[in-house]
């Protein structure tokens, strides 16, 4: 299913902003978990998401589901052809390429328009928390965060449940899915 609210250009975007931090060239899983906590944090810092990513729980933790895509586009899994049931992926495919066999070399600049001042400042706070963690150790912090659910498939997370664990109270839950919903009605009209 599509999910027809997700900002593919404002995601490759925050993703070149970790590539640059990474010297260029960033492993396929730290992008994947770094973004992941970049939709995460904005969540709850702000009440909504950057990127209106699908977030689920897979065998190897939490993930933006199209953000997950974009990354296969570069990097197909082995047991894929590429592309296979996804289409183009234009907002990763010319601003991004394959280095080795799971990391992905930042080529040329997809800007900056569709981030904020204060969402770069968030993407150079997560890097320099993540900038020197082991492939072990992102695995053990994003298998331990609360909205995670062990699965052999695939289990989404709402943002409503990443408020919920964080602290957020239900008044200010509801209050803030009133809003992501309105705002959802004012993309889609």
């Amino acid at each position: 299913m599509t999910n027809y609210y997700f900002n593919e250009k404002r995601a490759a975007q925050a993703a070149a902003v970790f590539a640059r931090l990474e010297g260029g060239t960033i492993d396929k899983y730290k992008l994947a978990k770094l973004m992941y906590y970049l939709e995460r944090e904005t969540i709850i810092r702000t009440g909504q998401p950057l990127f209106h990513a699908d977030l689920c729980s897979i065998p190897r933790g939490p993930v933006a589901s199209e953000v997950n895509d974009g990354i296969d586009a570069i990097i197909p899994k082995t047991n894929r052809s590429r592309n296979y049931e996804q289409g183009r992926h234009p907002a990763w495919e010319d601003h991004f390429i394959r280095k080795g066999k799971q990391a992905l070399h930042h080529t040329s600049d997809p800007g900056d328009d569709e981030l904020s001042i204060a969402d770069i400042n968030l993407i150079n706070e997560i890097h320099e928390k993540f900038k020197n963690w082991t492939f072990d150790e992102l695995s053990d912090f994003f298998h331990s965060l609360p909205e995670y659910e062990e699965t052999d498939s695939s289990l989404p997370i709402h943002f409503t449940t990443i408020l919920r664990v964080t602290g957020a109270s239900e008044e200010e839950i509801e209050e803030l899915k009133e809003e992501y919903d309105y705002y959802l009605g004012v993309i889609a009209s």
